[in-house]
């Protein structure tokens, strides 16, 4: 990734979280949280197709989750889909099941966003599923 890109990530570590980032992993951050699967299917520009087509589709668990992802269009800037604060609203309601439509919250500007482009268009099929300590 080039470094005069921005990225999602890079603004969520000069804002304060709501989670604990200091926790050593998953089960830190989320006590009561047995196992989770997330999978993220993305749509747009710069999405690396494969020889059918097919969408960017992430898969992620406990063990590999992030708390963002990536824009993959090579031209959005502060962009992604923010997974942390997606997981926090979930288990704060104890929800087992979420599908979601999220758009990319970048733009196709300045690398530090001085000069705003147009919004980025692609967006992300987030599907959750997680199961809870009893």
């Amino acid at each position: 990734m080039p470094k005069d890109r921005r990225t999602l990530e890079d603004d969520k570590m000069e804002t304060p979280s709501l989670l604990p980032r200091s926790a050593p992993n998953f089960k830190a951050a989320y006590p009561g949280v047995k196992s989770l699967r997330v999978e993220v299917t993305e749509h747009g520009d710069g999405v690396r197709f494969g020889p059918q087509r097919q969408p960017l589709i992430q898969k992620l668990d406990e063990h590999s989750v992030r708390p963002t992802l990536h824009c993959s269009n090579p031209l959005c800037q502060q962009g992604g889909v923010d997974i942390e604060s997606l997981l926090q609203r979930l288990t704060l309601s104890r929800a087992t099941e979420q599908q979601e439509t999220v758009h990319c919250c970048g733009h196709e500007g300045s690398p530090k966003g001085r000069n705003r482009g147009r919004s980025c268009l692609n967006y992300f099929r987030v599907k959750v599923s997680i199961s809870y300590d009893t």
